[in-house]
């Protein structure tokens, strides 16, 4: 085990696949049940138990759901970009919300915002940071694999939705998985993170519903948008002089 913790990016990876297999296993286990919500949770359940037990036997990573040595106002003015963003894309959703939506959208964005971030920010991530050694390189690498993971995650949902939709949700989580993986960085809570893509799955589901959501129009040239905004809020959290506040953490 000692050996394989050399080759950080490597464990990283693997952990990355055996996710994602594990993920399109428990899909095909679960199609059977006619209620999308409760195939969402289990799903959820059996990945957290599963990477839980992992992270116990194997990768021993502390994940910090809340940073006690940074004051919450310290952390609300970190998280200003992020507070901006959301009241330009995901606020103006919630005026939308349909009442019968509201129940289910609550329980699958907040079973997706824990298990995702849990799973990818909190172990993925939080277990490559271990390796850091102080190095900006290393940290850039380290959360271009996590979103990778993140984005690549959401490729068995071609089981329930179309596959060109997929390809587009793929790209688009793996470009929000940055911004993620930076808020986790600069505040080291998990808590911020969650509540980030709880609202953003909330805002969306809350207006469509479970089934509406996942046969959208595909909109490519959207893509490029997201880049600009997610890799630019991305870089003003983890701009050269505020990254080496992420290594004053003690991420083992």
């Amino acid at each position: 085990m000692k050996a394989l913790h050399r080759s950080p990016f490597l464990v990283a990876t693997g952990l990355g696949v055996l996710l994602i297999v594990t993920l399109f296993l428990l899909k095909l286990l679960v199609s059977g049940i006619p209620y999308p919500l409760i195939r969402q949770l289990l799903q959820g359940l059996g990945l957290v138990t599963l990477f839980y037990w992992i992270n116990k036997a194997f990768l021993e990573v502390t994940v910090t759901f809340y940073n006690k040595r940074l004051t919450l106002l310290s952390q609300l003015i970190t998280l200003t970009p992020l507070w901006l963003y959301m009241l330009w894309a995901n606020f103006p959703l919630l005026f939308e919300l349909q009442p019968d939506h509201i129940f289910p959208a609550f329980v699958a964005s907040l079973n997706a915002g824990f298990t995702e971030e849990y799973l990818i920010r909190g172990l993925i991530l939080g277990y490559l940071l271990r390796f850091s050694q102080k190095k900006a390189s290393y940290l850039w690498l380290s959360l271009l694999l996590s979103s990778i993971i993140f984005g690549v995650l959401h490729a068995p949902n071609f089981l329930v939705q179309p596959f060109e939709f997929t390809i587009y949700q793929i790209i688009a989580s793996g470009l929000s998985g940055l911004f993620d993986g930076a808020i986790y960085l600069r505040t080291k809570s998990l808590i911020w993170v969650i509540f980030a893509h709880f609202l953003q799955d909330f805002a969306a589901l809350g207006s469509q519903g479970l089934e509406e959501a996942v046969h959208q129009t595909v909109q490519w040239p959207v893509l490029g948008m997201m880049l600009l905004v997610y890799g630019g809020l991305t870089l003003i959290l983890l701009r050269s002089k505020r990254i080496c506040s992420v290594f004053e953490h003690d991420w083992t």
